[in-house]
């Protein structure tokens, strides 16, 4: 494996372009930071992603272990939806939904399999360059089923009112997170503070039609703890009538943002 340039950094680790040579092809790599514990936790990423098979969710490559704590992914060629934001500002409409739709269906793919996020925001949501959203940054990320400590670590900007409490992160607390990620995305800016209360989305944007601040509300106040499965046939049945594709939002990303991953 030949390090070629630091590219970004999680919760668990700096994430860094590299070039497989075994597999002859660009990948990023994750190493731990310097922090106690942040090898373990590299480890249980990698062990988690072992357990996800989706087109929306960041595939591993290879596994870390406690003897080479390197964590190797796929190399997704494009952005963050957070790099994008402070590029481009407040979206239409027309692109967000989409973008929303892809990271739901990854969050969902997750919650199948028992794990929850725990750190949804834009900055770990990627997309390619044909469009497809990518989950990414797993290095808070649990199994439900399995005791969890930690349960203060995460984005406060865009933690739950129970994660906020110190609670453990739960499927609804990750809907919430898309929730704030579509304001973002819709605002142009993350929520001012971490109080464990939703931001009003129509004094954001007082353009935005009623069916997409019903979506918002819904993420930021249906505790009922369905997941983000429940989030992916009501963002469907926006797409047809508000959505759009994202050729706009590709073609300025190249003109504006270059390539930030790769």
């Amino acid at each position: 494996m030949v390090l070629l340039r630091r590219i970004g950094a999680g919760a668990t680790g700096e994430v860094w372009r590299a070039w497989h040579l075994v597999l002859r092809r660009a990948v990023a790599a994750k190493l731990p930071l310097l922090a106690a514990g942040d090898a373990t936790r590299l480890v249980r990423e990698g062990r988690l992603l072992g357990q996800l098979d989706h087109p929306n969710v960041v595939r591993r490559v290879e596994a870390a272990d406690a003897e080479e704590p390197l964590l190797v992914m796929e190399l997704v060629d494009g952005w963050s939806l957070g790099e994008l934001v402070r590029v481009h500002g407040a979206f239409p409409v027309a692109w967000v939904l989409p973008l929303l739709s892809g990271a739901a269906r990854g969050v969902a793919a997750m919650h199948r399999a028992g794990i929850v996020h725990q750190d949804l925001k834009p900055s770990n949501l990627m997309v390619d360059r044909c469009g497809r959203v990518k989950v990414v940054d797993l290095g808070i990320s649990a199994r439900t089923d399995e005791p969890r400590g930690e349960r203060s670590v995460g984005t406060p900007s865009f933690m739950s009112p129970e994660r906020l409490d110190g609670a453990a992160g739960t499927p609804s607390s990750d809907v919430w997170g898309l929730g704030l990620t579509l304001f973002t995305l819709l605002a142009g800016r993350i929520p001012l503070e971490a109080s464990g209360v939703a931001p009003c989305l129509l004094a954001a944007r007082p353009d935005c039609p009623p069916q997409v601040v019903d979506l918002y509300q819904r993420c930021t106040t249906d505790r009922d703890g369905r997941g983000a499965g429940s989030l992916v046939e009501w963002i469907d049945a926006l797409v047809p009538r508000f959505g759009g594709d994202l050729a706009g939002l590709l073609c300025a990303s190249e003109a504006k943002a270059g390539n930030l991953w790769g």
